[in-house]
């Protein structure tokens, strides 16, 4: 289903049973997937590619070359190029996501959680409200980073890590991090 004032570029490939909102662009060589829902007023860019059973919210933008498999993209979240989506991921509204993030199977991010540029997020790991995640962080599987705390830049935390509401981890002149 089409609805009305979508605009499909003629190269996307629209499969079966999939669901376009009121107002929403799909460019050009996009892939939509088998009973897939795009919300009204979104914007998939070129080469996108989102896989069967993907849901995203409405007001939502999707990236050049960024692929998302069977996830659940809430309201007005705005996701960069060439990023990786896995299966499970389910974020809630106002979400910005960088160019080329990897956000792996079962993942959580709650609402307004910003990750930059390069960041890889590991299996199963919980964001809270309003985190922050820099450019090249890498957060290991299983883990939780509570509402309003901060990663910083080229960060490693390793798997099964709590980082406390309203904390800062950062890289310290040695690379390992500090909590403050």
């Amino acid at each position: 289903v089409i609805e009305q004032l979508s605009l499909i570029d003629e190269t996307a490939k629209i499969c079966l049973f999939a669901q376009i909102g009121h107002g929403t662009r799909v460019g050009p060589g996009v892939f939509i997937g088998v009973s897939s829902r795009i919300g009204d007023n979104c914007t998939i860019k070129e080469s996108a590619l989102l896989d069967s059973s993907t849901f995203i919210g409405r007001n939502t933008r999707v990236g050049e070359g960024t692929r998302i498999y069977s996830a659940s993209i809430g309201e007005a979240n705005d996701i960069g190029c060439g990023c990786t989506i896995q299966c499970g991921v389910s974020t809630q509204h106002g979400c910005m996501i960088g160019n080329h993030v990897q956000i792996q199977n079962g993942c959580v991010l709650e609402s307004s959680v910003r990750i930059r540029e390069g960041a890889t997020v590991g299996r199963f790991t919980r964001v809270g409200y309003d985190a922050s995640i820099g450019n090249l962080a890498i957060i290991g599987d299983h883990c939780h980073l509570q509402a309003n705390c901060k990663v910083g830049d080229e960060v490693e935390i390793p798997p099964f890590v709590t980082v406390c509401y309203g904390r800062e981890v950062r890289r310290n002149t040695i690379g390992a991090y500090n909590k403050e």
